[in-house]
């Protein structure tokens, strides 16, 4: 996805986009072991840490120097928990440390895809779009494989089903920017062929 992202045109000689549709060969997931992305995710976690007045460390302890001490340490045991991560389906909110990793995940993965899909879109041509491995949908995978089975996939068992509902989110009517950008779009993979949730 990052190859075709942001900052890419890949047009034909009449100035509109070259292919027709995308494949999403694989689901991504962060490199567990990438200290960028996870020293990305502990500023933002500092960020949110600060702006609420009720965090837990800023009721713990006398003073600045031991409420900065047990934001340290949670700090910590973020980073260790972000370390420990492995699949989507094990990934769990953490209201105490207002961690959200799937919503998080879910946004970002979005984001990428709607880059990639915006590269489809140049001079006003028609698209498909492909989600090809079973790990985006493991539910709807397994139902097309067995029509028997009548499991739907959600939130928690879809990192497809997570990504569709920020894009729902972001195209709401409430929010009229992300409504004219996003509307369009949020329609088109509400009606995703073979997915059930």
């Amino acid at each position: 996805m990052n190859a075709i992202g942001r900052g890419f045109n890949i047009l034909n000689a009449n100035g509109k986009a070259a292919f027709g549709a995308v494949y999403f060969l694989t689901r991504p997931y962060p490199h567990p072991h990438d200290t960028q992305a996870i020293a990305q995710e502990m500023n933002r976690r500092a960020l949110d840490w600060a702006d609420k007045a009720d965090f837990l460390a800023w009721q713990q302890g006398d003073g600045i120097v031991q409420r900065a001490e047990k934001v340290r340490q949670l700090a910590a045991r973020y980073w260790r928990s972000v370390e420990q991560r492995s699949y989507y389906k094990t990934l769990r909110d953490n209201q105490e440390l207002l961690a959200f990793p799937r919503f998080d995940l879910a946004a970002t993965t979005a984001g990428l895809v709607i880059q990639a899909v915006g590269r489809l879109l140049r001079g006003g041509v028609p698209f498909r779009g492909y989600f090809v491995d079973a790990a985006w949908a493991p539910k709807s995978a397994a139902r097309k494989a067995d029509p028997e089975l009548s499991e739907l996939d959600t939130e928690e068992t879809s990192l497809l089903v997570a990504m569709l509902l920020r894009i729902c989110d972001y195209a709401s009517e409430e929010n009229t920017v992300g409504n004219a950008l996003y509307k369009p779009l949020a329609d088109a993979l509400e009606g995703i062929e073979d997915l059930h949730w």
